[in-house]
This record gives structure tokens, C-alpha cells and sequence, in this order.
């Protein structure tokens, strides 16, 4: 699929999947879907590395910590302050949810809506957008929580069991969905609740595969943005992350620890709305068994190239 997809398959780590308005990780300006943490104070992270990770957060509540985060929309690493606390007013100490995965499997896990059809639900709703927008995760059947789509078959294998309980226990199951979706056009993360009602189809088309993965914007200056969250079924619109300062696009990227090289984003205020319903914390992480304390990094981590598409001839004439 191109060069810089070897390199994507060798960055792996924990995806931020869901994030709570006004919780740590909304405050230190983590990104769902777009960001993997790859090392946390210097150490770095590996597919073993769960139960490290949920005991180092847990011994550093109130402290200060330094994220190392990949992003797959600009193609570079960052280092975010965070500090984790239990006190912040919501579920768990970073008031989000991440899965271990690699960067290369996350683009191709993405679903792009290409059409919507009149009268359906999702025309129903002013936050879907052909062609613009992709849908990055969703809820499961049975609970409105929202994950990463793990494969191919995720998208539809979660919409036809879905459709199978709402058939057969409608009066336990909500007639509503819930998804993650990115809009390209104004580089922004959104969630969006769709209110299905009595019909059982969302009324969309979409499309997966290399000619529809979410563009990336290698050397841009701008990070993608959380538009809404939905919080106990309720759309809340003042929680955005403020634009946050990237690491310049260099051969060579500094670790956190030190002043210069942390990144300083401003942080919102606190959510006034309730602890939110729909959440999922790091205490939720599957274990991994007893793993050893990865040894500190002692070099600069190299910033991987951009993806390189092919370009295709036109179609011959008539």
C-alpha cells in the first residue's frame, strides 16, 4: 500500500478511543482515534505492556506525567503533559478509553459515507456528511460505548447484531447509535447519536479500502479537533480542544522531560454536565499477564515518512 505503510505496521500502542469532556485526557488535548500513545516518561510501550501501563497511572495520580503520542493525521509524534487524578469528577484517572494497536491497521479500519439516502435516519440527523465524513468507531450491539472498528467486517458485523436485538428485545435495546466520525473538510472528531426509531437501516452508503482511507496531511500545522461529545444521550458543543502547538516536522523528534520539549496546551475548563453515563476508563484494559518494566529510551525517535500514494492514468477514450 505504499512506503509508508512499513513503517505505520512498526508504530504501535495504545489508541485513544473515547474521551470524556472536561476529564484529564479532554484537558491535555488527546485526540480519539488519531493519537497512539507509544511511551509514557521515557518508557517505551509494548504490545505487553497493559498492566504496566494501568499500574504507572495509577501510581501517578496527581502528578504530572509525559505522553508520547503518534498522530495519524499529521504524521509526527508529540509530547503531552498529563496528569492523571481520580478526582477530576468522572470515571476513571484519565476519563478515557484506549486499545493496543498498530498505526498501519487503523487506517484501514475506517468506513467513508459516500451517500446517504433521503428520508433515512442519518439525513435525518445535520451531522452526516457524504463524502466528507468517515465513521472511525462505534458502539457495540448491546452497549453504548464507543470502540475502535477492529476489521473489515466490524462495521457490518456490529450493525446486523444491532438490528437482531432490536428485533427480538426492542424494549431493552435503545433505538439509537452511536458513532465516532471524522469530517475531513474541517479536520474535526465528532460524536454523533442517531436516532433509528422503528427503522432498522441507517440510510448510508460507505465505502472501505485503499481509495478511501482518511487522507493524511504530512506538514500541516493544524491538529484535528473534537466538535462534540455526547454525554448521557445529551450533544454538549463547548467541550472543543483548543488548537495545540505539533513538534515541527524535523528528521528528528526530542522526548519529553524537559520544559522545552513538553508541549504546553492550553486546558479547557471542566465539564458542568454530570459524570457522563457512556464510559469506559484504563481500569477496563485487558491484562496481559505479569510484564518486566521497559528500559528507558536513550535515543530521539525518528519521525516515519508520510504515506506516498500512487498516481493512476486516465481512463483511455471513447
Amino acid at each position: 500500500m505504499g512506503q509508508g505503510d512499513s513503517t505505520l505496521a512498526s508504530i504501535q500502542g495504545f489508541q485513544v478511543a473515547r474521551v470524556l469532556p472536561g476529564s484529564p485526557a479532554h484537558t491535555a488535548g488527546l485526540i480519539p482515534y488519531f493519537d497512539i500513545i507509544t511511551a509514557i516518561d521515557h518508557l517505551p510501550l509494548s504490545g505487553e505492556a497493559s498492566d504496566f501501563f494501568k499500574s504507572y497511572i495509577k501510581k501517578s495520580d496527581g502528578k504530572t506525567v509525559a505522553l508520547t503520542v503518534y498522530n495519524l493525521r499529521l504524521r509526527v509524534y508529540r509530547d503531552i503533559p498529563l496528569t492523571p487524578s481520580e478526582q477530576w469528577g468522572g470515571a476513571g484517572q484519565l476519563g478515557c478509553s484506549i486499545d493496543w494497536t498498530s498505526a498501519e491497521r487503523c487506517l484501514s479500519n475506517t468506513w467513508h459515507i459516500v451517500d446517504v439516502t433521503s428520508t433515512s435516519p442519518a439525513h435525518q440527523h445535520p451531522d452526516i456528511l457524504q463524502q466528507r465524513d468517515y465513521i472511525v468507531g462505534m458502539q457495540p450491539a448491546d452497549e453504548q460505548v464507543i470502540t475502535m472498528l477492529r476489521d473489515e467486517a466490524d462495521f457490518g458485523q456490529r450493525l446486523d447484531a444491532w438490528r437482531q436485538l432490536r428485533t427480538t428485545s426492542p424494549t431493552a435495546t435503545p433505538p439509537s447509535l452511536l458513532f465516532l466520525i471524522f469530517d475531513s473538510v474541517d479536520n474535526s472528531i465528532k460524536e454523533v447519536l442517531i436516532e433509528m426509531g422503528q427503522h432498522l437501516s441507517l440510510g448510508i452508503d460507505v465505502a472501505n479500502g485503499y481509495l478511501h482511507v482518511i487522507p493524511p496531511t504530512p506538514g500541516a500545522s493544524k491538529l484535528p479537533s473534537v466538535k462534540k461529545f455526547v454525554v448521557s444521550n445529551d450533544i454538549h458543543e463547548p467541550h472543543s480542544f483548543p488548537e495545540a502547538p505539533i513538534l515541527p516536522s524535523t528528521d528528528a523528534i526530542p522526548m519529553a522531560g524537559t520544559a522545552n520539549n513538553i508541549l504546553q496546551s492550553p486546558i479547557s475548563p471542566p465539564s458542568p454536565h454530570p459524570t457522563p453515563v457512556v464510559s469506559m476508563t484504563t481500569a477496563e484494559l485487558p491484562t496481559a499477564g505479569n510484564t518486566l518494566l521497559p528500559p528507558p529510551i536513550h535515543q530521539k525517535i525518528a519521525m516515519p515518512p508520510p504515506l506516498h500514494f500512487p498516481t493512476f492514468p486516465p481512463p483511455p477514450g471513447n
